[in-house]
């Protein structure tokens, strides 16, 4: 408090002439708003340091354009030193006009103490981290719509002072989202995935996952001259896409259990069956059963042969027969004479009642799990076992492109680094190319 400095910001780089460059630009963008300021670069081993200042005069104008943004304490030590100016100023210019001395003006340390503003002073600058903190949880949210929102600002530099934290955050947010970018690659893998699914890159977050899928076939057929028949086969309105049933384990079960993963489950399965648009074989096809991949299978949902509406049929039953006799037990309760037994009966009819709340609960879970669209068909499809279909051609190749980027490509990549690090030579620049061709491998093979 009893020394006020001029305004000063430092920074300190590898090069000088590129923190030459740096100075003068942020020299000349403060002169955009009339600010005075100088820099003086120093060397210090290695590093270079460079220091702008700004001189006590332009600290008024600084305040009032531009401000800290960032830093509550400085804040308070430039406005109170700005505010001591421009009293002193106006001081200074009355005097002149009274033909009266300013020489024994007080300094600023000696105008805060005769206004009783130095503890005050103290208290804001030194005592922010003792500060009482608090939090409010978020009780509850509501949509309001779209409504008009009134502006509530504050003047000069406590507005620069509030605006600056917003945008510090903002800033900090926005660099957290490159650096996550660059550390996962998540652009290489982005462009790796456009470049094997022939679909623009913004697609890929827009238009989900069929699009990449019709989009390779199309591609793969115009290049083996195949037509693509538009709307060949009409989906029944009870044919629609159920997803494998994953049922929970029971602990206890098996003894010695092996666990297998089956690699590439789906594709792999659409190339051992052949399954493809033009490999289908209607039902009144006279191609017999020994030259197809024949599939057959039921698909229950929610209807009477769904275990789950069954069960949910025996507990409806259940809870109606034993709320009947409940309601033949309040029926004599109504009619009984007697307080005691009342009571007694009065008990019987609660302990009834929470036997039941088992069953109503895991019927109300059953309810919420039933599908609202009823399904109960018997499924065959067929499909030819030669020639090989589009859709098992695209996978497979797409399955060897990953093996061999895998096993080929990126074995190659990471033997040529191993390489370069054992080398006596300076290989930096050359190890950091190959890394960097390393993740685009490794983003292209997970494309596949």
């Amino acid at each position: 408090v009893q020394h006020f400095f001029p305004i000063r910001f430092s920074q300190t780089r590898n090069k000088k002439k590129v923190l030459q460059v740096f100075m003068k630009q942020l020299q000349k963008l403060l002169g955009e708003f009339g600010i005075t300021a100088s820099y003086r670069i120093r060397r210090f081993s290695n590093l270079y340091n460079g220091t702008l200042t700004i001189p006590l005069f332009a600290t008024d104008i600084f305040m009032r354009k531009v401000g800290y943004r960032y830093c509550f304490t400085k804040t308070m030590r430039s406005s109170i030193y700005v505010m001591y100016q421009r009293i002193k100023n106006k001081i200074i210019e009355s005097a002149r006009k009274k033909g009266q001395s300013w020489k024994k003006l007080p300094n600023v340390t000696q105008f805060l103490r005769e206004n009783n503003l130095l503890q005050y002073f103290y208290g804001h600058c030194h005592s922010l981290s003792k500060s009482e903190v608090f939090e409010l949880k978020l009780v509850a949210k509501k949509r309001v719509g779209i409504k008009q929102v009134f502006d509530i600002t504050v003047d000069e530099t406590h507005s620069l002072l509030a605006n600056g934290i917003v945008a510090h955050n903002c800033v900090q947010d926005s660099v957290l989202v490159v650096r996550l970018m660059d550390k996962l690659k998540t652009w290489i893998g982005l462009t790796e995935m456009a470049s094997i699914c022939n679909v623009p890159i913004f697609t890929l977050y827009t238009q989900g996952q069929q699009i990449k899928v019709f989009s390779q076939l199309y591609k793969h057929c115009m290049y083996q001259n195949i037509v693509v028949e538009k709307d060949a086969y009409k989906v029944a309105d009870d044919e629609r896409y159920v997803g494998a049933k994953v049922f929970l384990p029971v602990p206890g079960k098996y003894k010695m259990v092996v666990p297998f993963d089956f690699a590439s489950l789906y594709p792999t399965t659409i190339i051992a069956y052949n399954i493809d648009y033009h490999t289908w074989v209607p039902d009144d096809s006279p191609i017999p059963d020994h030259k197809c991949h024949v599939m057959e299978w039921e698909d229950h949902i929610a209807c009477i042969h769904d275990p789950k509406v069954q069960r949910k049929l025996v507990l409806t039953q259940y809870l109606a027969t034993e709320r009947a006799k409940i309601k033949v037990m309040r029926e004599r309760r109504n009619k009984c004479l007697d307080k005691l037994r009342r009571k007694e009966m009065m008990v019987e009819i609660n302990e009834a009642v929470a036997k039941l709340k088992p069953y109503t609960l895991e019927r109300s879970e059953i309810s919420k799990t039933i599908s609202k669209f009823p399904m109960c068909a018997k499924r065959r499809y067929r499909f030819l076992k030669e020639p090989k279909g589009v859709m098992p051609t695209v996978i497979q190749n797409l399955l060897d492109a990953r093996k061999h980027t895998r096993k080929v490509d990126m074995a190659k990549v990471k033997n040529d680094i191993a390489i370069l690090e054992k080398e006596d030579k300076d290989n930096t620049q050359l190890i950091i190319s190959k890394k960097g061709l390393l993740d685009v491998l490794n983003k292209r093979q997970l494309a596949f």
